[in-house]
């Protein structure tokens, strides 16, 4: 699977390389109260969401991570 921000964070949150990724750039993001409700979501959604208040480049940081995965 190719990993980026285009990938539903359910399958992000079950792979121990992509939990890690999110972990080290959204550390809250596991743990939330919301995460049943936006697990079905790409994660580029979730990230655009204004409560996530998530720049362009850190948007651009995680994607690149999470691609060097692939």
């Amino acid at each position: 699977m190719a990993w980026s921000l285009d990938s539903v964070v359910a399958d992000l949150l079950e792979n121990e390389d992509t939990l890690k990724v999110l972990k080290d750039f959204l550390p809250d993001l596991a743990g939330s109260s919301q995460i049943e409700v936006v697990s079905g979501m790409k994660l580029r959604k979730v990230l655009n969401f204004p409560q996530a208040n998530m720049s362009p480049e850190k948007k651009e940081q995680i994607d690149k991570a999470l691609q060097a995965l692939n």
